[in-house]
């Protein structure tokens, strides 16, 4: 599996449960929410816009995604509602590595990522900071159930993990 093949497998509708757990206080919150993964064209004006943001040419884009969400946290009655947009640049010796471009509904440029497709067709993703280094690694269970996991390890000690399952809704992809 490559990049895009792993995008195309997560394009559609999600359901979303999620356990956050500061590890440092020992604190867990839950929240669940609605995803919306939808493939975007290279040709799309905002992959351009984002990747001239990072000095890339938009010929060098593999695979571009759009994630939107809505949803809640336990125990909070703001709704929690976002997008970002993911622009994937493989890395031409090795396919299955590569670069993540993002951009979030504020039109911010997040610090790039690294990707990495494992043998077990799970993708890693590995952003740094001054401030933080978070991993997310993303699996499917079948083509209808995928589960994330990521850790954040604060520059300042403070660690948080979080655990979704999520289920794909509507359409059944086999």
């Amino acid at each position: 599996m490559d990049i895009t093949q792993f995008f195309e497998q997560s394009a559609g509708k999600w359901f979303s449960q999620r356990t956050s757990h500061d590890i440092t206080g020992h604190q867990s919150i839950t929240g669940k929410s609605d995803l919306w993964v939808d493939l975007i064209p290279a040709t799309e004006g905002a992959i351009a816009s984002l990747c001239q943001q990072y000095g890339v040419e938009p010929t060098a884009v593999t695979v571009a995604v759009r994630v939107k969400w809505e949803g809640s946290l336990d125990g909070q009655s703001a709704a929690q509602t976002g997008s970002t947009l993911l622009v994937a640049i493989a890395d031409d010796a090795i396919p299955t590595t590569g670069r993540l471009l993002r951009q979030d509904s504020s039109n911010q440029a997040a610090p790039p990522s690294r990707y990495e497709l494992g043998a077990d067709e799970a993708l890693t993703v590995v952003t740094e900071t001054d401030e933080m280094t978070t991993t997310e690694r993303v699996w499917f269970e079948n083509p209808n159930v995928r589960f994330r996991t990521s850790v954040i390890k604060q520059a300042d000690g403070i660690e948080f993990g979080s655990f979704c399952s999520e289920i794909r809704m509507g359409g059944v992809k086999s």
